[in-house]
């Protein structure tokens, strides 16, 4: 399964390549809190802050992956959103 980042405004959207559409978190995934920390153990979130000062953490893209419904949109950085579509692909 393919999964890219794509702009999204001033956000980043998780996008499956093959189906031509955002992931939802609530269709798409089953991704647990555990899986999530176990792959941070090796793979540490990168957690900075935007250009506007905005602070995207790690405890928010866990929310966001396990609690969410809609599109995935990623507000933090290109990189937190790529880390993002890595461990999805990874964990999926």
């Amino acid at each position: 399964m393919s999964i890219r980042v794509r702009r999204v405004d001033d956000s980043f959207g998780i996008w499956f390549n093959n189906m031509c559409t955002f992931v939802d978190p609530a269709v798409h995934l089953s991704i647990s809190e555990a899986s999530i920390r176990e792959y941070m153990r090796e793979h540490p979130f990168p957690e900075e802050k935007t250009k506007e000062g905005y602070l995207y953490s790690a405890e928010s893209m866990i929310e966001d992956i396990t609690n969410s419904e809609g599109s995935l949109i990623i507000p933090g950085t290109e990189e937190q959103a790529e880390w993002v579509a890595d461990m999805i692909g990874e964990l999926l």
